[in-house]
C-alpha cells in the first residue's frame, strides 16, 4: 500500500468533507444524463438497426475528439484560473478573454463545416451524408461553447447551477431527438441534430451565470485579456494534443471494427460502450466534477500538501463508489440489456464487463491525473495518453480480426490501464497521488462476495420475470455491499487519522 504521509490528517477536516456535499450537489449531472441514455438506448435500438446506430457511433467518433479538442483548448484554462483571476481583481479582462475565445471558436467550427460539406458536395453524395456532416458540425460548434463556459460554474462553486444546465440538456436533446426521428423518419443524423439543438437552447441559460462580452468590447483587446489568452492556451495546448492522444483509445476500435466486422458490430459494441460509460460517469462523474475546484482551491490557498491529501481522499470515495457500480451490473447487466435493448443489440452483452472495468481505469486516470494538472505538467499527460493509445491501437490490429468485438473490449481495457498507471507512477515524482492499496483489495473482494450472493439468489428465482431477478439482484447486492462499503470507509478514516496523529506527534517531539 502506497505509504500515508503526515499530511494524511487533514483529510477528515471539515473543508475536505464539503467534497461530498459537492458530490451529491453534482448527482444530478450525471444520474439524469444516465436515466436518460438508458430511455434513448431503449428507444433509439428498437428504431434504428445496428447498421445505423454503427453509422451514428462512427460520426459520433468524430465529434467526441473534435468538440474536446475545440472545447478544452480553453475550457481547461477558463476552470483553472477563474479563482485565480477574481484574486486578482481582473474578472472583465478574464471575461474578455473568454468571450473573444468562444466567437473564435465558432468561426473556425463554422468554416471547417462549410468546407467539409463543400468536399462532399463535390463529390455527389447522398442527401443523408451532408445532413451528417452538418449535424456534425452543429453538435462539435454547440458542445464546444458550453465545454468552454461549464467549468467556469464549477470554478465558481455553482455545482446546482452547473447539474441544472446538464441534467436539462440531455432532457432537451432526448425529447428532440425522439421527435425528430418521428415527424422527419428514421435516419441517424436527426440524433446529432437533436443533440445539438437541445444544448442550444441551453445556452442562454448558461451565459446568465457567465454573460458574454459583447464583439465591440473584444476588439481590440486589453492587454490583461491578451495575457489571460496566453495563459488559457499555455494550459489548453497540451490538453488538445492530450484528447489527439486519448481519442486513439475511444474512436480507433470503431473503424477497425468497422473495417474487420462491418458496421453493425459497431452498433452493438457501441451501445455497450455508452452503457458502460453512463455507469461510470455515475458513479465517478459528481465526484471528478466535485474534486477538481476543491483541489485547486486547497493548492492555490494551503499548497501542495493539502491538495494531496484532498486527492487521496477523493481517491478512497472513488474506489468504494466505482467498484459498487461494476459489482452491480456484472450481476444484473445482461438482464437489464435483455430489456431495454433492441433485439439485434442484446448480442454483445457479455463485452459489458470488460467494457466497465475499462471505463473504471480510465475515471480513476482522470481523477489522478489531477494531480499532474495542478503542477503544470500537461505534457507527461500528453506522452501517457500516446503511449496508451498507440499500445491499444496495436492490440487491436492483433486482437479485433480473430475476436472481434471483445477483441475491441480487451485492447480498451489495456489502454486505459496503462494510461492510469503512468499517471500513478509519474506522479510519485512530482506531488505523490496516494492510491490506498490494501482498500482497493478489499473492495474488490467485497464486490466480488456481493455479487456471488447476488448472482445466487437470482439463481434461486430464475423462473421469474426479468423484471424481478434485476430487482433482486439489485437489492441483495447492494444491500450486502453498502454494508461492507461503509464499514470500510469507517475504518479507512480511523486508520488515516491515527496515522496522521501519530506522526504530527512525532514530529514535534523531534
Amino acid at each position: 500500500m502506497d505509504t500515508v504521509g503526515n499530511a494524511e490528517s487533514q483529510e477528515i477536516s471539515p473543508k475536505l468533507s464539503r467534497l461530498w456535499d459537492h458530490a451529491i450537489k453534482y448527482l444530478p449531472s450525471s444520474l439524469v444524463p444516465a436515466l436518460t441514455a438508458v430511455a434513448a438506448t431503449a428507444v433509439f435500438t428498437r428504431l434504428l438497426n445496428p447498421g445505423q446506430y454503427g453509422l451514428y457511433s462512427l460520426a459520433l467518433a468524430v465529434v467526441v475528439p473534435a468538440t474536446t479538442v475545440f472545447g478544452q483548448l480553453t475550457g481547461n484554462g477558463t476552470g483553472r484560473y477563474y479563482q485565480e483571476y477574481v484574486r486578482r481583481g481582473q474578472l472583465e479582462a478574464y471575461r474578455e478573454a473568454v468571450s473573444w475565445l468562444i466567437y473564435l471558436t465558432v468561426a473556425l467550427i463554422v468554416l471547417l463545416t462549410l468546407g467539409a460539406v463543400g468536399v462532399f458536395w463535390t463529390q455527389g453524395p447522398g442527401r443523408s451524408l451532408l445532413w451528417t456532416v452538418l449535424g456534425v458540425g452543429a453538435l462539435v460548434m454547440v458542445q464546444s461553447v458550453t465545454t468552454i463556459v461549464t467549468p467556469i460554474l464549477s470554478a465558481k462553486f455553482l455545482p446546482t447551477t452547473y447539474s441544472v444546465s446538464l441534467s436539462s440538456s440531455a432532457l432537451l436533446s432526448f425529447g428532440i431527438e425522439w421527435g425528430l426521428l418521428a415527424l422527419f423518419g428514421v435516419h441517424a443524423y436527426w440524433l446529432l441534430w437533436g443533440a445539438a439543438i437541445g444544448q442550444l437552447l441551453l445556452l442562454p441559460y448558461l451565459f446568465r451565470y457567465f454573460p458574454l462580452v459583447g464583439l465591440a468590447r473584444v476588439w481590440p483587446l486589453s492587454a490583461d485579456a491578451k495575457h489571460a489568452i496566453r495563459q488559457f492556451l499555455g494550459f489548453g495546448i497540451p490538453t488538445a494534443f492530450w484528447v489527439l492522444s486519448a481519442s486513439l483509445m475511444g474512436t480507433a476500435d470503431r473503424f477497425l471494427l468497422a473495417t474487420f466486422r462491418g458496421e453493425a458490430a459497431v452498433g452493438v459494441y457501441s451501445i455497450n460502450v455508452s452503457i458502460a460509460g453512463q455507469a461510470m460517469g455515475l458513479a465517478a462523474g459528481p465526484m471528478i466534477a466535485a474534486s477538481w475546484p476543491l483541489l485547486m482551491d486547497r493548492f492555490h490557498r494551503e499548497g501542495t500538501a493539502a491538495a494531496q491529501s484532498a486527492l487521496a481522499y477523493a481517491t478512497r470515495m472513488f474506489l468504494l463508489v466505482t467498484f459498487g457500480i461494476v459489482g452491480l451490473l456484472a450481476v444484473v447487466g445482461s438482464a437489464v440489456e435483455d430489456l431495454f435493448l433492441g433485439a439485434g443489440f442484446t448480442q454483445g452483452a457479455y463485452l459489458l464487463l470488460p467494457l466497465l472495468v475499462a471505463t473504471a481505469f480510465w475515471a480513476a486516470g482522470r481523477l489522478g491525473h489531477g494531480a499532474l494538472k495542478l503542477t503544470a505538467r500537461n505534457w507527461l499527460l500528453v506522452a501517457d495518453a500516446l503511449v496508451a493509445g498507440l499500445a491499444n491501437v496495436i492490440l487491436n490490429l492483433g486482437l479485433i480480426p480473430r475476436w472481434g468485438m471483445l477483441g475491441a473490449a480487451v485492447s480498451l481495457m489495456a489502454g486505459f490501464f496503462l494510461y492510469t498507471a503512468l499517471v500513478w507512477w509519474q506522479s510519485r515524482q512530482i506531488m505523490p497521488w496516494r492510491v490506498d492499496f490494501l482498500l482497493l483489495g478489499q473492495v474488490v473482494l467485497l464486490a466480488v462476495l456481493s455479487g456471488v450472493l447476488a448472482d445466487h439468489i437470482d439463481g434461486l428465482l430464475a423462473p421469474a420475470p426479468k423484471e424481478v431477478l434485476i430487482l433482486a439482484g439489485m437489492v441483495s447486492f447492494g444491500v450486502v455491499y453498502s454494508a461492507g462499503a461503509w464499514a470500510l470507509w469507517k475504518r479507512s478514516l480511523r486508520l488515516v487519522g491515527g496515522l496522521g496523529h501519530a506522526a504530527s506527534g512525532a514530529e514535534r517531539k523531534g
